[in-house]
């Protein structure tokens, strides 16, 4: 489901900069959806919409929220002013630098999804989502990684050899460096103060300045002021990475040993950490400020190989862009409901999770499922299998052959048989002419009329578990329910598999396949095998997994059959014809390493 609405949580506390305000005031006023910040005032030191208003210039304070008056209730109101009959879809971007699970989970206690925003914190191992826009050291992956979400300046063609000077390390300069590097770079580098301008932090005196220093108090328009300067002095973030952009050269003094450790990393020019309680620069940092003050052609160089490896420009809005278009996935397990579970890979458009609780893999993701059209069963089917599906029809009907004498186990002739997602109905029409009464349900209404007007078995189009079409149904209970490869295309699995439950008698017969997670694909490269996974495959079951999750939702499972051997995906290097890959697809066989599996059980017990 897209995102009706957003919420962000940006930092706003003092001696934490403005960075991450002024990025979410940009952010909110391209974005299309209604939109909210929230400010957390449980913090002594949080800095409040009234002093974000005299910092930030159209501060938009009609649209925050302190978070102690953020109730689900409240922030609806502030996102839509019309009811909805259904609750908002809200995206919860958090530009927090260091987010903890704790900050996440109220948010998804209340169906809200977090995103994390250049966020190097422990949350980065539980959230659905993972932008890194600024260059960094981070734990694990994020899902998207690039400088084209950053609002960047154009590169600059002009040179400015003698061109003015600009310090600025932000609004709140907690280490006191503007002060210190002035005087530094005059008194000791010799510098002429008129060709000085510094950023005013705040609670700072100008009269702790030279008086012919230039001072900018609060500029709004820093960005795309940078490239009037020669050379800018800051510590490394967002403001270092505009002036890269912009072509300007850039030295970095870091407040802490963290901000200098990915100056060297990204090879900014830099004179390292600097001790906040020094009361001014010590001489060997001011003897290498100076070297690379004297240095401004090669500065610039430097600059220009850093800009052509890490900076992307765009013309699309990065983050809004990317925001805009989100599905927003439930921040919870598609299984046992419980909140955020641990990520265990990430891609561009999708997470997977392993839950602690129930054990499944389950898949957060972020665009629109396919929509299943006679396009889906026809080219699409045909660019994975090299046939369409209605070219593959008797090949497919073969397959039921073993499942129907599976289901022969417990079942009889003449019992009534449900297939769920029965596409053009080639499983139907073998049960058919086994013996059973068939009927079949699919979200493709093309699909279904073929099995209607073509193969003269009832169906029903709709998507399960629907209300709508549960109750369209002709029968009310049958024998023996099957669905081949479309459990994990449920993204809820709880209503699913209860919907199934009451619509068989005790007794009652499920059929299922799906892919192994303990198949050899998955066994070989887990991340491999998860980075193909079909993009609407919402969960990755395997036997074991099945047998317990099934036996919670009232059925015993009597037969588990391995299917989907690919020898060849264990020794690629051999022929078809080799007697070794027979050897190999036997022990695929006896290790049970094929790639799919089905479950047959029957229901002992009405589903709690």
């Amino acid at each position: 489901m897209p995102a009706d609405a957003f919420i962000f949580l940006p930092l706003s506390r003092h001696k934490q900069g403005s960075g991450h305000m002024r990025r979410t005031c940009e952010t909110i006023a391209k974005i299309i959806f209604p939109s909210a910040i929230i400010i957390d005032d449980n913090y002594r030191d949080v800095k409040k919409p009234q002093e974000w208003e005299q910092e930030i210039p159209n501060f938009p304070s009609s649209k925050v929220l302190l978070i102690s008056n953020s109730s689900s209730t409240r922030i609806n109101s502030i996102l839509t002013s019309k009811a909805s009959s259904r609750p908002l879809s809200i995206l919860a971007v958090f530009d927090q630098l260091k987010s903890t699970p704790a900050m996440l989970t109220p948010w998804a206690q209340q169906g809200i999804s977090p995103l994390l925003l250049d966020d190097s914190g422990p949350a980065r191992k539980v959230a659905p989502f993972v932008l890194d826009a600024i260059p960094g050291f981070r734990n694990s992956e994020a899902n998207q990684s690039s400088t084209s979400f950053l609002n960047l300046p154009p590169r600059s063609n002009e040179t400015k050899s003698e061109g003015p000077i600009l310090i600025s390390f932000g609004s709140d300069d907690p280490a006191k460096l503007s002060a210190r590097v002035a005087s530094a770079i005059i008194d000791e580098i010799g510098i002429n103060p008129s060709r000085v301008q510094v950023t005013l932090p705040n609670n700072a005196l100008k009269s702790s300045f030279h008086h012919d220093i230039g001072i900018l108090n609060h500029p709004s328009n820093l960005r795309i002021r940078l490239a009037e300067y020669s050379l800018l002095i800051c510590s490394y973030g967002l403001t270092a990475w505009e002036a890269i952009s912009a072509g300007i050269p850039v030295i970095t003094i870091e407040p802490t040993r963290y901000h200098a450790k990915l100056s060297r990393k990204m090879k900014i020019p830099s004179i390292g950490y600097v001790n906040p309680k020094s009361i001014s620069l010590p001489k060997r940092k001011i003897v290498r400020l100076k070297h690379l003050m004297d240095s401004l052609f090669e500065l610039r160089n430097v600059v220009r190989t850093i800009n052509d490896k890490h900076i992307v420009q765009t013309s699309n809005q990065g983050i809004v862009k990317l925001l805009n278009s989100l599905e927003v996935p439930p921040p919870r397990c598609c299984v046992c409901e419980r909140l955020l579970p641990s990520v265990i890979a990430r891609f561009p458009q999708k997470t997977y999770y392993r839950c602690s609780n129930c054990r499944v893999i389950g898949l957060y993701s972020f665009v629109p499922p396919p929509k299943y059209t006679s396009e889906y069963f026809g080219e699409q089917y045909k660019q994975q299998y090299g046939k369409s599906y209605l070219e593959d029809f008797e090949h497919i009907k073969l397959l039921a052959i073993p499942r129907l004498r599976n289901i022969s186990l417990r079942a009889r002739k003449g019992m009534k048989l449900l297939d769920i997602g029965c596409a053009y109905g080639p499983f139907l029409l073998a049960a058919q002419e086994a013996g059973y009464q068939p009927h079949g349900t699919d979200i493709s209404e093309d699909a279904v009329r073929y099995v209607k007007q073509q193969l003269c078995i009832r169906a029903q189009a709709g998507t399960f578990p629907s209300k709508e079409l549960i109750d369209a149904l002709p029968l009310k209970q049958y024998e023996i329910i099957t669905l081949w490869y479309i459990v994990e295309h449920f993204p809820n699995l709880k209503p699913a598999l209860r919907a199934i439950n009451q619509l068989l008698p005790i007794g009652g017969i499920l059929a299922l396949s799906t892919p192994n997670s303990n198949g050899i694909s998955a066994r070989r490269s887990l991340g491999r095998f998860l980075e193909n996974s079909p993009i609407d495959h919402y969960s990755v079951w395997n036997p074991i997994f099945a047998r317990r999750l099934l036996a919670k939702h009232g059925f015993k499972t009597y037969k588990i059959r391995i299917t989907g051997h690919h020898p060849e995906r264990i020794v690629s290097h051999v022929g078809s014809h080799s007697p070794f890959l027979k050897i190999v697809g036997l022990l695929s066989h006896l290790f049970r390493l094929g790639d799919t599996f089905e479950v047959y059980a029957t229901k002992e017990r009405e589903d709690a």
